[in-house]
């Protein structure tokens, strides 16, 4: 089981500021990776976190969530860089 997931999303329609969406991803141990792009560290699985995520989601806003494997790699992420490579990775 891997404990890194990352999360990518275009919020077509939804109002990202103050948003609980981004408030249920701030809820896990994340990294920002680009401007609609997370690292989270959960034990809760892809269709876990896209669940939670999905009602804060109006009809055209997409999500993808997926298992986070070794030897990942980025250049210039927004977030901390040490971070993302300390989180556990399968």
């Amino acid at each position: 089981m891997s404990l890194t997931k990352i999360i990518t999303y275009d919020l077509l329609h939804s109002n990202e500021q103050d948003s609980p969406f981004l408030e249920v991803i701030q809820g896990y141990n994340n990294v920002k990776i680009t401007s609609s792009c997370y690292v989270v560290e959960t034990a809760d699985s892809p269709q876990e976190i896209r669940n939670k995520l999905f009602r804060y989601m109006n009809i055209n806003d997409r999500i993808f969530v997926s298992n986070l494997k070794t030897g990942s790699v980025g250049t210039n992420i927004i977030g901390n860089p040490q971070k993302f490579i300390d989180m556990k990775k399968e």
